[in-house]
């Protein structure tokens, strides 16, 4: 396989495990806080954010800055891993023998 297509398929699963981690520790939070209190926060959400929703132009701006964010932190992880890739496992383009 290529070394790009390697860093990008390393870099999709680094950032799919973080995600993991982010959704199981917000889970682990609302089972020890109780119904109630995730009841009160989504009641809040509610009201502040779906009842009065913000402008179509806000809500665009905001999307395309998510998205570049995250296109630029994924092209910098795949970049670093490739570059360490590079690095460790092969000398001059050729696949190392020793470690």
């Amino acid at each position: 396989m290529k070394l790009k297509v390697i860093s990008e398929l390393i870099a999709a699963m680094i950032i799919g495990t973080l995600v993991r981690l982010h959704v199981r520790e917000d889970y682990l939070k609302w089972h020890g806080l109780g119904r109630e209190a995730f009841l009160q926060n989504k009641t809040h959400f509610f009201d502040n954010c779906i009842a009065s929703p913000p402008s179509s132009i806000n809500l665009s701006i905001v999307f395309v800055v998510y998205a570049l964010l995250f296109y630029a932190a994924f092209k910098t992880l795949t970049f670093g891993i490739a570059a360490l890739i590079s690095t460790v496992f092969l000398k001059g383009g050729q696949a190392r023998t020793e470690f």
